[in-house]
């Protein structure tokens, strides 16, 4: 199994997920389990399509430290 993050490009309202850090054996099983966690309600295929989100490997590969992820809950 291998680590994927998803982020979706399109706009993202209230009360919806913009990211997911996901375990899957490839991409195609990466973004159905992202579009079955987030729920199909009210963008359904959102986590599906590379216009609207995309889908990267994540390695160790790289020469700098970096965030993978931050969760900001504002309000």
């Amino acid at each position: 199994m291998k680590l994927w993050i998803l982020s979706r490009t399109d706009y993202v309202d209230y009360d919806q997920y913009d990211a997911l850090v996901v375990k899957a054996n490839d991409e195609d099983e990466a973004r159905k389990l992202a579009e079955d966690y987030a729920g199909p309600y009210p963008n359904a295929g959102i986590w599906l399509k590379a216009e609207t989100c995309t889908c990267e490997l994540l390695t160790r590969r790289g020469k700098k430290a970096e965030v993978i992820l931050g969760s900001y809950n504002a309000g």
